[in-house]
């Protein structure tokens, strides 16, 4: 089940759902944004307005003020605003919420407070955000919902879950593996606010205009985070799936450059292709045959792919499922 799991993110690179506080390598809930696309905000929609019951806002003003403050372009322009109003919209099914935009041009952050409201949200999963789009690089807006149900957060986990849930509408995908960021299941509320890493990647997408000392210091953070980054791939390949060093320091430069190219826009086919062959041995339209004749109940060409990416990367076939699931999700 995990080599097909991995073969539909290859195919499909989409993931869903918000589950803090668990392991981040079983997060497969089903819900709504697209990761590691092309997707932005285009600035004419910037800053994003976001309303939320006066009462809430009152209680975390604090982090809602927070928030505004970190998530900004590199030249200093908002990119997202609260705005309190006494309205406190409540829906049974989470996409019945959409109409506040399609009605009424409204993005709200919503509140979950008892199990018949936001239905599709589970009891263990602290935040939802998805958006609606009108082409394949424009996000247009977002809608937030924040999981009362079971009580209050205490401030600081609400300004993470908060400062996550709104980095998904402007854009940003889950993080796994060992880097830090807010968008990380694993570092959420291991740190305050959002990491470097989190603000080197904001800032490329939301530059705007560009001040020299501010680039230059990005660039020595970025070549920073880099070399932690490509040494964090390398040393899981090793430790964790049991890789040579040389086969490792290979495949941990083939996944950080690939990633770098899916945190800004899809995967063309020839660069799936490639990837697919360095990785595991085959093209990318084999693996994808080998994917549809398991799901019509023939598992041999499955096998096949994976006792041969197994060979190339010199492990046992469990390490290697293990490894490209790893290395896709």
């Amino acid at each position: 089940m995990k080599i097909l799991a991995f073969l539909s993110v290859l195919l499909v690179l989409v993931s869903c759902g918000k589950n803090f506080n668990q392991d981040s390598s079983n997060q497969h809930t089903e819900i709504i944004y697209t990761e590691n696309g092309p997707l932005y905000v285009d600035r004419s929609k910037l800053p994003l307005k976001f309303y939320v019951n006066e009462d809430r806002y009152n209680q975390y003003k604090g982090a809602f003020d927070e928030t505004v403050q970190t998530l900004k372009s590199k030249s200093g322009i908002d990119l997202v605003q609260f705005v309190p109003r006494s309205e406190d919209p409540k829906y049974e099914n989470t996409s019945d919420s959409a109409e506040l935009y399609y009605n009424n041009n409204e993005m709200w952050v919503m509140f979950k407070e008892s199990s018949t409201e936001f239905t599709s949200i589970g009891e263990n999963t602290l935040g939802l955000a998805y958006y609606g789009y009108n082409s394949i690089d424009q996000i247009q807006w977002g809608q937030i919902i924040l999981n009362f149900s079971y009580g209050s957060f205490i401030y600081d986990d609400f300004r993470q879950v908060l400062l996550h849930e709104v980095s998904h509408v402007l854009g940003f995908g889950h993080i796994f593996g060992t880097e830090i960021s807010v968008m990380n299941y694993d570092y959420t509320f291991q740190i305050e606010g959002i990491s470097t890493g989190d603000y080197v990647r904001l800032h490329e997408k939301y530059p705007f205009t560009y001040t020299l000392a501010i680039v230059k210091d990005l660039e020595q953070r970025g070549a920073n985070r880099e070399a932690a980054e490509r040494e964090g791939i390398r040393n899981s390949m090793v430790e964790n799936f049991g890789l040579s060093y040389e086969r490792a320091e290979e495949v941990s430069n083939l996944l950080y450059n690939y990633q770098r190219i899916k945190s800004r826009r899809s995967l063309t086919f020839k660069e799936r292709d490639i990837l697919s062959r360095k990785l595991i041995g085959v093209s990318y339209k084999k693996a994808e045959k080998a994917l549809k004749d398991h799901i019509q109940g023939n598992a041999q060409g499955l096998e096949e792919l994976v006792e041969q990416a197994a060979e190339i990367n010199n492990t046992t076939p469990e390490h290697v499922q293990e490894l490209i699931l790893d290395a896709f999700s």
